[in-house]
């Protein structure tokens, strides 16, 4: 049995205490509650990132000093009035932290595999559409690269004897054999604007020496006409090319199914991570938002009780 003797406490005692007790609201300025808002990061779990923590920060690529700012942002919007609510406040910042850091991790995964993925695309169309092209020389000579199936290698070709062309043409060169170009090119049976070009050319050809066939000559339209119809043919190149790798690029897609859908490894449970933390910010922000409705409450009710008295 203990010796320890109850001490009894007055009605008039017990009404004195009440009414101090009425009084302790905790720091009335804006500084006091900053201070006390910081208590929960002064030890444990919660303390501001120590030289172990920050070690660990730095060797992980994050910044310490980014997390303890966002804290205390976080603290002065939110102001919570006491210990438990400063907690809460500290448990949303690391929950906020989680869930960026987690976004960031899969934007660097995902731009990686990116980056793998068009390294694929590119040597698949390399490995099936290079090197098994076969050129047959009959009809090459006949349509010329410039109306061949597509394929990588006649791209290439086409390119360059259409800016070999080109550069003869700005340059007015006219001599040599010109045929080692344009046979390649366009054949003998060439396409409406592969036969136009080669006329234009034996025009401004035939001219040399007779009169000036440049761009400020007598044939200076016909100059023009066929350096803007090689353009066009460089353009159009280009264009087809595009439309060909889009279509390779589809076509290696389909095969592997992808659909260049997100690969990243354990990409699901990196989504539910995310919707728990989610879920977790919910809860935490709607129990602070309740503790401080009860603080609110239950504040008011005693200033409503001490009035009454008085």
């Amino acid at each position: 049995m203990s010796n320890t003797k109850c001490r009894t406490v007055s009605a008039k005692q017990m009404a004195a205490n009440r009414r101090n007790a009425l009084k302790s609201t905790g720091p009335r300025t804006a500084a006091g509650k900053q201070v006390a808002a910081q208590n929960s990061f002064r030890h444990g779990l919660y303390a501001t990132p120590g030289a172990k923590m920050r070690e660990q920060m730095t060797q992980l690529d994050e910044d310490p000093d980014q997390l303890a700012r966002f804290e205390r942002d976080l603290t002065e919007s939110w102001a919570p009035e006491n210990a438990m609510q400063a907690l809460i406040v500290s448990d949303l910042a690391r929950l906020y932290w989680k869930k960026s850091q987690l976004a960031r991790t899969l934007l660097d995964a995902r731009s990686d595999e990116k980056k793998i993925e068009a390294m694929e695309v590119a040597r698949f169309t390399m490995q099936h559409y290079v090197g098994t092209v076969e050129i047959d020389e009959d009809e090459l000579a006949d349509i010329g690269y410039r109306q061949m199936e597509k394929s990588r290698p006649v791209y290439v070709e086409c390119e360059r004897l259409l800016t070999a062309l080109l550069l003869r043409v700005e340059a007015s060169d006219w001599s040599g054999d010109l045929d080692a170009i344009l046979i390649p090119l366009y054949g003998t049976n060439p396409a409406p604007r592969g036969r136009r070009i080669i006329n234009l050319i034996a025009e401004l050809a035939g001219a040399e020496g007779e009169t000036p066939s440049g761009p400020d000559g007598q044939y200076g339209k016909v100059f023009a006409e066929l350096e803007g119809l090689l353009k066009q043919e460089l353009a159009s190149l280009a264009l087809e090319q595009k439309l060909y790798q889009e279509d390779k690029k589809a076509v290696f897609t389909g095969s592997t199914g992808s659909a260049w859908l997100p690969t990243t490894q354990n990409w699901g449970r990196a989504l539910d991570q995310d919707a728990k933390l989610s879920q977790q910010i919910e809860r935490q922000s709607k129990l602070l938002m309740s503790l401080k409705r009860q603080r609110r409450a239950r504040r008011g009710h005693s200033k409503a009780a001490e009035y009454a008295k008085n």
